[in-house]
């Protein structure tokens, strides 16, 4: 026998046809002995389908946490023919969201796979992404108050905390901040502490015993 997958226009001895490109091909075998007595497959075309494109990954959008607990966030940003998953763990687990998030602290090694060819996939070239340990809040423990004597305003609360990296204070409970840890002058009412790091504004503790009062001493 010979064959031919283009009609008829070639033959060869083998049955196999390989490295074939993507397309239509149409299948004849012949007698060798007696070639214009063939048959033509039934079935055809033959497709070759295209191959699919693995996936492109750029760098992802990193958040890195602002305080002590986890809340990083990586999305990862890729694109691709047809829908794509989404993997932090090397490939252990797979998701069809691109967002991952409540990260806690450590080294993650993105991958994006065409959902529908799950071999064809593409290791982002810059792993790990790394999210990093966040800054512990701020210790606050009692303030020092200085009561005023009488009805003017001289009260003065001093805000004991302890941190990593400069701390601001707040005695109107985040409203207005300083970096010095004393507030004097103060007129009788309720106040409440915070403590923030400058550098992570958001990471802030409050004073579990807030309201702090200033109620001067009457005559």
């Amino acid at each position: 026998l010979e064959y031919s997958a283009n009609g008829g226009t070639t033959w060869q001895a083998s049955n196999v046809f390989s490295g074939l490109t993507p397309g239509n091909y149409n299948v004849q075998v012949r007698l060798q002995a007696t070639p214009s007595c063939l048959t033509v497959y039934a079935s055809n075309p033959v497709v070759i389908n295209a191959v699919p494109v693995a996936p492109t990954v750029n760098a992802p959008t990193v958040t890195q946490p602002t305080c002590a607990v986890p809340s990083g966030t990586i999305v990862v940003n890729a694109t691709g023919s047809g829908t794509l998953e989404y993997s932090i763990n090397g490939g252990a687990s797979w998701q069809a969201s691109n967002t991952f998030s409540g990260l806690t602290p450590g080294n993650y090694n993105i991958q994006v796979r065409l959902q529908a060819t799950p071999s064809c996939l593409t290791v982002y070239s810059g792993n790990p992404v790394v999210i990093n340990a966040a800054p512990a809040p701020p210790t606050v423990n009692a303030p020092t108050v200085t009561q005023p004597d009488c009805v003017v305003a001289t009260g003065t609360i001093v805000v004991n905390a302890t941190g990593s990296g400069t701390l601001e204070y707040s005695i109107d409970g985040g409203a207005t901040w300083q970096l010095s840890n004393t507030f004097s002058g103060l007129a009788a009412g309720n106040y409440n502490i915070r403590v923030r790091l400058q550098a992570n504004p958001t990471c802030f503790t409050s004073y579990s015993g807030n309201p702090v009062v200033i109620n001067p001493t009457p005559i």
